[in-house]
């Protein structure tokens, strides 16, 4: 299992401030009432993007799994057939690129975050 590390600084910077790798993998969310079949569409250091297939409630608690890893999380938001979830603990750089490496994407990783933050720069974003 991937570990887990570092404190929790809240949704605003999660969203705001860490970047977010596109992945799209096949994953499951283990919610109370059962398991949902979901895609992993991106991934940060506190939180996550999924499509799912049974929509969950905002609120509930839930279980991330995919590849070797299980993540602690809540759903933060839904809209239509995706939801936001937020992690109990931040991951640690170190785990999230671990992550990325073992879903092949850490090429396209850069690539977006290069993009991102030359776009950022552009529109003066920060």
């Amino acid at each position: 299992m991937g570990a887990l590390a570092s404190s929790n600084k809240g949704p605003t910077s999660c969203r705001r401030w860490n970047g977010r790798a596109a992945l799209a993998i096949p994953a499951k969310l283990s919610l109370p009432d059962g398991d949902v079949r979901c895609v992993l569409e991106d991934l940060s250091l506190g939180g996550a993007r999924l499509t799912v297939e049974q929509v969950p409630k905002c609120g509930s608690l839930a279980f991330l799994k995919f590849e070797d890893y299980m993540i602690f999380a809540s759903v933060l938001w839904v809209q239509g057939k995706q939801c936001g979830l937020l992690f109990e603990e931040r991951l640690a750089k170190s785990d999230l690129l671990h992550m990325l490496a073992d879903a092949r994407r850490v090429a396209e990783y850069e690539d977006s975050r290069t993009r991102n933050q030359a776009q950022a720069w552009v529109t003066g974003g920060h």
